[in-house]
């Protein structure tokens, strides 16, 4: 299929997918554990994903943090949007995305809370060490 062709699918699904009742919920609560919780009409959803096809020939806006181009989806996504989402996406089409494994993921780095609580078992663990070795040594 042809670049040419995509194209023609995308504009043609942009005008036979309705914008009647096509709503969206998106809202992290900051405690989703990298899952984000959406919730949508079926027209949403529709509407939703014809967004980011439509993103992949956008006109780029600039450049990326990743060095690729800067595509604006908001346009597309803000008349979706309920009043309670509060989350935007920031598009940025890339050439190539490097595997995971070169990749560091958020849920491979402790978070502000993880730290605390890797730093208190490890101080109970060496507290624990120490009445052992001191109950030990009284003993013998």
């Amino acid at each position: 299929m042809t670049e040419a062709r995509i194209r023609e699918l995308v504009a043609e699904l942009d005008r036979l997918i309705p914008r009647e009742d096509a709503q969206v919920i998106l809202h992290d609560d900051g405690d989703s554990m990298g899952t984000l919780p959406m919730c949508a009409t079926r027209n949403g959803l529709l509407r939703f994903g014809l967004a980011f096809m439509k993103a992949a020939f956008a006109e780029a806006k600039g450049k990326g943090s990743n060095g690729g181009e800067k595509v604006d989806v908001d346009a597309d996504l803000d008349a979706l949007y309920r009043s309670d989402s509060n989350v935007e996406f920031q598009c940025e089409r890339v050439a190539s995305i490097p595997d995971r494994g070169d990749r560091r993921r958020a849920k491979d780095v402790p978070g502000p809370i993880g730290i605390p609580i890797v730093v208190f078992v490890v101080v109970c663990f060496l507290v624990g060490l120490y009445q052992v070795c001191g109950a030990i040594r009284a003993r013998f």
